[in-house]
């Protein structure tokens, strides 16, 4: 007997499931307070619009980790649109290099930043989108909830190598690929509504990817600072910080199970 055909986005479909199962449930942490399954839903399907009516080839996302590049990052795989992450922190030179040879014609990024990124990008033809962090806002066409339009073998995303041996080269990763991935992460970590993943890693490089999109779990991402990664008391403390509660705890199941990534 053939296996039925798969027509969307296995790891979009992972998201879709977590939040119709724990609508309630915390998908983003951050210092300015937690935003639910439901309410992420509606900041990505207000991101995927924006992409959608772009019609880009490649989606820039230039942002530090916040509960808005969640939103922005899961607004272009739910479009089948790869993004090529943007990490503030890196150099002008390597971020336009990025830009040009990723063939990237939208950047997503945060109002605070956007004046950042019109000097990177002045004299082109990319064009610059911002995404709210306003959690509660209703997408702008209406619907709540992101549509699930990415092909199975469409690419998530693509990162950059180092260059230490020529030019930085760009690596494509299927979401087929990224889906297992969460899947295996899901069943090794024993992750769920439970569990929280720390954002503290540069979004341009790997290990960054699975720590934001970790709600594809049902995890809740904490996004930290964005120099946490160098700072090893902040990350202690981000890791005991818990809006509302007192620092987590092994001992207290109530605080949730925390991982890093």
């Amino acid at each position: 007997m053939n296996a039925p055909s798969i027509t969307t986005s296995d790891l979009c479909g992972q998201f879709l499931h977590h939040l119709a199962a724990q609508p309630d449930a915390p998908a983003v942490i951050s210092r300015d307070g937690v935003i639910s399954f439901q309410s992420m839903g509606r900041m990505i399907a207000a991101a995927q619009q924006i992409v959608t009516a772009a019609k880009p080839r490649t989606v820039g996302l230039y942002f530090t980790p916040t509960p808005a590049l969640v939103a922005a990052a899961w607004g272009a795989l739910f479009s089948g649109v790869a993004y090529v992450p943007l990490a503030p922190t890196y150099p002008e030179d390597r971020i336009r290099y990025m830009i040009g040879a990723g063939d990237v014609d939208l950047i997503l990024t945060p109002a605070e930043l956007r004046g950042d990124l019109e000097e990177i990008v002045a004299g082109t033809d990319v064009s610059i989108a911002e995404i709210s962090a306003v959690a509660d806002s209703p997408a702008p066409g209406g619907g709540d909830t992101p549509l699930d339009t990415a092909a199975p073998d469409a690419i998530a995303f693509v990162l950059y190598t180092s260059g230490s041996t020529g030019a930085p080269k760009g690596v494509e990763i299927p979401q087929a690929s990224l889906a297992h991935q969460m899947l295996w992460i899901n069943s090794g970590l024993d992750l769920g509504s439970g569990a929280r993943i720390v954002h503290k890693t540069p979004i341009s490089f790997d290990a960054a990817q699975w720590e934001f999109l970790a709600n594809a779990t049902g995890a809740a991402v904490v996004v930290g600072d964005p120099d946490l990664y160098r700072d090893p008391e902040a990350l202690i403390d981000t890791v005991d910080y818990s809006p509302g509660h007192p620092p987590a705890s092994r001992a207290d199941p109530a605080a949730g199970t925390l991982r890093g990534a």
